[in-house]
């Protein structure tokens, strides 16, 4: 027995409702929040360590974020022809964020630490604290 197929949903013609967008949206940035807390704690917590632990769980992150930037710019690019308004504001930043996670080598932040650990290099503190006192 051949079924008919049944009309196409609404999210493979691409046509968003304000439902749609609206629940899309706050998953996308429900999804971003908890990403963000998951990397901050990870943060904290590898300063001790091992460097390789640290570059294989940054390199996961990456890839999580480079998943979820992905599935904003669909949304995105589906909020654009949508007829109706929606606030892609925080969307934006939550982009531009995930953007410059995407930029940061985490071998050179390591490669930094260690530096100025071994006094090759001054830290942001130790920078201010020359700029604001200088020794002539």
């Amino acid at each position: 027995m051949v079924r008919p197929n049944p009309s196409p949903s609404p999210q493979s013609s691409g046509v968003l409702s304000p439902e749609i967008a609206t629940e899309k949206l706050r998953a996308l940035m429900s999804l971003f929040d908890r990403m963000n807390d998951l990397m901050g704690s990870w943060a904290d917590r590898s300063k001790t360590s091992p460097d390789q632990s640290v570059l294989e769980i940054a390199d996961f992150y990456q890839t999580l974020c480079r998943d979820l930037d992905l599935q904003m710019a669909e949304f995105q690019r589906s909020a654009a022809m949508a007829t109706f308004p929606i606030d892609l504001s925080q969307l934006r930043k939550a982009r531009e964020h995930i953007a410059l996670v995407l930029a940061l080598n985490a071998a050179n932040l390591l490669q930094a630490e260690r530096d100025v650990r071994e006094g090759r290099t001054m830290s942001l503190e130790q920078m201010r604290r020359e700029l604001r006192n200088p020794a002539h």
